[in-house]
């Protein structure tokens, strides 16, 4: 009978080992004591965890401490809520390399906190996939992406598959194809992005593909943010496509203001070298999405509905855009210049002169002895970056490259 109670205890403890977190490398859960990762196997016990024993740990902490490799390792899943990743994990600058079908974390909800986390390797899938997370619904920052990530049927992004939630501050070096809704750092976003760069190629077979989000959709009653993003990679795409955002559909407010793109943008029609499409989907809400203080300096290609700043708009205000004509042969909107728009010849957008337009407080301005010398206006967040990587792609995506300049401004 003891025999008995004893296995029943042993079996008992075993089952609550990974609902309590015992187990892992060390570290109690606490803030000031995290989880430690140090191993695959602290990694799958994370995910069996949260996916298979409803464990929802608010206000747990874990904290990556070394490189590790994973395969076959997704935390969170999107139903039911239970079983999303609601803890904060903390990657201290580590990188996971995947050979997966989702992101490190499939789901995670809007108490989750991921950060400092770099992933690289493989991820390829069928939807919804992102480098980091697939579908967010909380907070990551400071993320890397260099994982070359192919989706079969869109939703896909360097960071975030679907973001609800908020990114900011994170960077995409990697390739990201699929068929349609395709981003260098979401491939949807209904929420708030901020201080992103991507500098990998974007490529939608069929349609919406963005540098930084493929499509921008929203939340009932919630205000879309997409502010302070560069993309320097290449975004090729059917139709709508845009060097910032692929298609902008909101019927609640939207903001989009101080990107700038330095990439070449192709597509076939509803190409824009900001937006490609930006439409206002309720009528009775009237100039409710803006795009200001933006920056074009990339070629945009397209066959339709294509300029240097968007290919088409509906009910959106535009203030303060500028593009480089030498290289944009479509003008502002749709072919046309619109007010709020302004085309300029290389010479009069490097160095500071725009400087007077944009303002010192989040843009930098490199003004050399020449002309020549100057690079175009960039974001301070990433000139001033501490992360190299951030700063070289933000320096080389800045500078201009000169044609004959003999020519009326």
């Amino acid at each position: 009978m003891k025999i008995f109670f004893s296995q029943i205890i042993i079996f008992f403890f075993a089952f609550l080992l990974p609902l309590f977190g015992q187990g892992y490398s060390g570290g109690n859960g606490t803030e000031s004591d995290p989880y430690l990762i140090s191993t695959t196997e602290d990694m799958e016990l994370l995910a069996d965890s949260v996916n298979n024993h409803n464990i929802y740990r608010k206000n747990q902490y874990f904290k990556l401490t070394n490189n590790i490799t994973i395969s076959n390792i997704a935390i969170g899943r999107t139903s039911p809520v239970s079983n999303r990743f609601n803890a904060n994990f903390d990657g201290d600058g580590y990188t996971i390399t995947t050979q997966i079908s989702h992101g490190v974390f499939a789901c995670a909800d809007e108490n989750s906190v991921i950060k400092n986390l770099n992933v690289d390797g493989e991820i390829s899938g069928f939807t919804s996939i992102g480098g980091i997370v697939s579908n967010n619904y909380g907070m990551v920052q400071n993320c890397n992406n260099y994982a070359t990530i192919f989706a079969e049927a869109g939703w896909v992004g360097g960071i975030c598959g679907q973001n609800s939630g908020t990114i900011t501050n994170c960077s995409n070096f990697g390739k990201i194809e699929s068929t349609s809704s395709v981003g260098g750092i979401a491939g949807v976003n209904n929420l708030n992005i901020s201080n992103c760069i991507n500098a990998g190629k974007i490529t939608a077979y069929s349609h919406v593909a963005g540098g930084i989000i493929g499509a921008n959709s929203f939340i009932q009653n919630k205000e879309v943010i997409v502010e302070f993003c560069t993309n320097i990679g290449n975004i090729v795409g059917g139709n709508i496509v845009g060097g910032i955002i692929g298609q902008t559909l909101l019927s609640n407010p939207g903001i989009i203001t101080n990107c700038v793109n330095y990439g070449f943008v192709q597509g076939n029609e509803y190409v824009g070298g900001i937006n490609g499409m930006a439409n206002n989907s309720s009528l009775g809400l009237i100039h409710t999405i803006t795009i200001s203080n933006c920056i074009n300096t990339g070629v945009v290609e397209g066959n339709n509905a294509t300029g240097s700043i968007a290919g088409s708009i509906y009910y959106v205000t535009i203030t303060n855009c500028h593009y480089d004509k030498q290289f944009c042969i479509h003008k502002g909107v749709n072919g046309q210049d619109v007010p709020g728009v302004s085309g300029h010849i290389t010479r009069n957008m490097v160095g500071r002169k725009l400087a007077n337009l944009l303002g010192d407080i989040d843009w930098t301005y490199v003004e050399g002895a020449t002309f020549i010398q100057s690079l175009y206006p960039q974001l301070k967040v990433f000139s001033e970056s501490p992360d190299e990587r951030q700063s070289d792609a933000s320096k080389v995506g800045a500078t201009p490259i000169f044609l004959y300049d003999g020519i009326k401004d």
